[in-house]
């Protein structure tokens, strides 16, 4: 109980950033339903720094971009084509770059929570086999 009331301060604060709004054809603007949901969306684009820069004093490195990965085998089989190998030392970019669609949160009887996310832009560069 202690939890949801500082819960609702914070959400009564006018201290809550809003999300810039974007234009990214079928998502909803804003994408959360109700505060909760609000409170987590701002969360997750305040956390797109840290996918850039890490947190250097705490060891963690950026993930974006996020690589060198290890070898990934692939297999591709559809009427159009067939192609299979191994990427190696590949580089993953843009994935600060996510989008979020929607964000849907319920609490109560049935707790719910649903989320649309997209990356904009994702670059996958690396050697193939």
């Amino acid at each position: 109980n202690m939890l949801c009331a500082l819960l609702i301060i914070f959400l009564s604060s006018s201290q809550v950033a809003d999300v810039v709004a974007r234009d990214h054809g079928s998502c909803i603007d804003p994408p959360w339903n109700n505060a909760v949901a609000q409170v987590i969306v701002n969360g997750l684009e305040s956390a797109r720094g840290l996918l850039v820069n890490g947190l250097p004093d705490l060891g963690i490195p950026p993930l974006d971009p996020l690589g060198p990965l290890p070898r990934i085998p692939f297999s591709i089989d559809t009427a159009l084509m067939w192609m299979e190998g191994d990427v190696n030392d590949t580089m993953l970019a843009g994935l600060a770059e996510f989008v979020v669609c929607s964000l849907n949160v319920s609490i109560g009887l049935t707790e719910k929570f649903d989320m649309d996310m997209r990356l904009a832009s994702m670059v996958l560069n690396g050697k193939y086999d």
